[in-house]
């Protein structure tokens, strides 16, 4: 046990011996709770605990910006930025950068209000229905690329939860915790909506291929300390 421990140490430290380790990693992300917000002045969320629980385990020293989520990217790709987070695959983001081991649990839904219908199914949706996600998000490429009339909308979670509670939209395709948690800022109870489950499409960081080019061994180490700060439920 301990060698093994020992011989993993040596390993990371042979991987990012001199030129081949980052001084300062700098990372991309945007204000998406419960992910990553701010809570008192300071960065918080689930993401931001796992990222830095890898980094940490890295000894990796770290600087996150909050941006646009498409300003994110697009400046990873520019090589202004490093990486990304959360996030989860997709194959345009693959033209400029390479996702991570997934660490980070997300689960898609659609959503709507049980007043306006009884039951519906995932197939009926996608055959008579339009469903409405946030601009530049991966729901809305994963509708598109899917087949479903899609409607997106540079709106917070926040306040396509209240387009869905108004009736100004009818389904609501997002990450669960992300509903769950833009209900806590309104009057209204999960009793109201309804939801069918869409899949698990968990998250992780994209790192820029600049980058990588620059540190080709950081990725193996990144992933080999993902499991053990893992937020993925089983």
């Amino acid at each position: 046990m301990y060698l093994i421990t020992f011989l993993i140490l040596v390993l990371h430290s042979n991987l990012f011996a001199g030129e081949l380790r980052p001084g300062v990693i700098r990372l991309g992300t945007q204000n998406w709770a419960p992910y990553h917000y701010f809570e008192d002045d300071k960065l918080v969320g689930v993401g931001v605990d796992a990222l830095t629980c890898v980094l940490d385990k890295m000894g990796q020293k770290y600087e996150i910006k909050i941006q646009p989520w498409m300003r994110a990217q697009v400046n990873t790709e520019m090589g202004e930025l490093d990486a990304f987070f959360s996030a989860s695959h997709s194959k345009k983001r693959d033209k400029f950068a390479i996702h991570s081991k997934v660490f980070i649990n997300q689960d898609w839904y659609f959503f709507y209000l049980k007043q306006r219908f009884s039951k519906i199914t995932k197939k009926e949706i996608k055959n008579l229905h339009v469903v409405s996600a946030r601009m530049n998000s991966n729901v809305l490429n994963w509708l598109d690329v899917n087949g479903f009339k899609s409607k997106g909308h540079n709106a917070t979670a926040d306040k396509l939860l209240l387009l869905l509670a108004k009736s100004r939209i009818k389904f609501y395709m997002e990450n669960e915790e992300v509903f769950k948690h833009a209900l806590k800022n309104t009057n209204l109870s999960m009793s109201s909506y309804g939801k069918v489950f869409n899949k698990s499409h968990h998250l992780g960081v994209y790192f820029g291929r600049k980058f990588l080019k620059k540190y080709p061994k950081f990725l193996d180490v990144f992933n080999s300390h993902t499991d053990g700060c893992s937020r993925i439920r089983n």
